[in-house]
């Protein structure tokens, strides 16, 4: 320690200042861990102050941020682990300060000297844990250089109140990141019901729209199919456009109906089986084009049959459109996700997977491809994937694309499966 009272004023009044500092997320903190281990080594004239942090299982302690007295920082590097040093751990946990006058005698400190202290020039070292609610989630360390020290009890209060005190910004840090993230659902949860209000407002109107166009292309339709029959034979192509422009058209206002419709019954339906006979239909629709069925799947979904039918078809005429020629894969699977599967709910589902060797697609154009009416097709009206999203939320299960440049296309639609 200095020769007289003044460091231990100046950290005092440093402690001061870190307790009125604001912390908010994690690189606020290492500004006031860094400040905080600069004076503590100035005020207890150590060689070096760190602060360790344990991980969330408790097994490892690593450099969060470490001063040296010549005024290098360090922000991560070593890290030390209760499996290698239990005896550490423990007396972090039960004695709560560490006071190592001799690092090399110290029960605590012996298995670590040949390892960590004598080859870093450490002789002594303060280690005092530091507490978020009463659990210890590091120690601040004060490590003596040179031959062994004799710490003052003075010292040893300094360094508690050293570790109280970043103990204290580290609550203060994980509380603003709390908020943070409870900001950030908030605002997103927000979005999506401010969503989900537009989409069903814009279901409704698509329905009844929907409902009178059907009337008015039936009629449409059954005309063009009377001139086909009954009139002469020069007049037959062009009432045959009329019949292929009458089915486009009644393919629009089937994906309108699909977008306002509530009341669809829903039933378990076996996946495999169901949409083998719906690929067995578009591959003579399709033809030259082939569909090859993969994947061992045999589990059920909760979901309309003519909904699951209209997904199944908007993602195969998606992938005809991006690749007019070459087969496309459809692979059906049963899968588990788990807990720790990135971004993906956990659970049990049946995956529908239909893939083409297309162009693919830029990042720009992935994150819009599910929005009504964007397409990249230059006759397309562009709902079918705005149908296929909408109703496979309904069922409870969700998309992931994955496509670039180049590289095709991967549609992985996800259903809750039921035993």
């Amino acid at each position: 320690m200095q020769d007289n009272d003044s460091g231990l004023a100046q950290y005092a009044a440093t402690r001061l200042g870190i307790a009125r500092l604001r912390v908010q997320g994690v690189t606020a903190l290492h500004s006031v861990a860094a400040r905080a281990c600069s004076e503590a080594a100035r005020a207890l004239n150590v060689r070096r102050v760190g602060l360790w942090l344990l991980d969330k299982d408790g097994t490892t302690l690593h450099v969060f941020c470490q001063h040296d007295l010549n005024g290098d920082v360090a922000f991560g590097g070593t890290v030390i682990r209760r499996a290698d040093f239990p005896e550490y751990f423990a007396a972090l946990e039960t004695r709560g300060l560490i006071r190592a006058d001799d690092v090399r005698q110290d029960p605590a400190t012996a298995s670590l000297a040949e390892a960590y202290f004598l080859p870093a020039g450490i002789g002594a070292t303060l280690d005092a844990p530091v507490l978020v609610d009463g659990i210890v989630v590091g120690v601040v360390c004060h490590e003596h250089a040179g031959a062994a020290r004799a710490f003052a009890d003075a010292e040893c209060v300094l360094a508690m109140g050293h570790a109280d005190a970043l103990g204290a910004k580290i609550a203060e840090s994980r509380h603003a990141e709390t908020e943070q993230r409870l900001e950030q659902t908030a605002a997103e949860l927000a979005a999506e019901l401010a969503e989900m209000r537009s989409r069903e407002v814009t279901g409704r109107f698509a329905a009844g729209l929907a409902h009178d166009l059907a009337n008015i292309i039936q009629i449409v339709r059954g005309n063009a199919e009377l001139i086909v029959q009954l009139g002469e034979a020069s007049v037959h192509p062009m009432a045959k456009d009329i019949i292929e422009a009458a089915q486009k058209a009644k393919d629009l206002t089937a994906d309108l109906m699909a977008l306002g419709r509530r009341e669809a019954a829903p039933k378990l339906v076996p996946v495999r089986s169901h949409l083998s006979n719906v690929a067995a239909t578009l591959s003579r629709a399709l033809a030259p084009i082939v569909l090859h069925l993969n994947g061992s799947g045999q589990g059920q979904v909760l979901i309309d049959p003519a909904q699951l039918e209209r997904v199944f078809t908007n993602l195969v005429l998606n992938a005809r459109d991006a690749r007019p020629e070459g087969p496309i894969a459809i692979t059906i699977e049963d899968t588990q996700l788990g807990a720790t599967t990135l971004e993906l709910p956990p659970g049990r589902y049946v995956l529908v997977r239909v893939e083409d060797r297309g162009p693919g697609m830029d990042e720009t154009t992935r994150i819009r491809i599910f929005e009504p009416y964007f397409t990249t097709k230059p006759s397309g009206h562009g709902l079918g994937l705005a149908v296929v999203a909408d109703l496979v939320q309904r069922a409870g299960g969700f998309i992931r694309v994955t496509s670039a440049p180049g590289e095709g296309t991967a549609m992985r639609v996800y259903l809750p499966r039921f035993a």
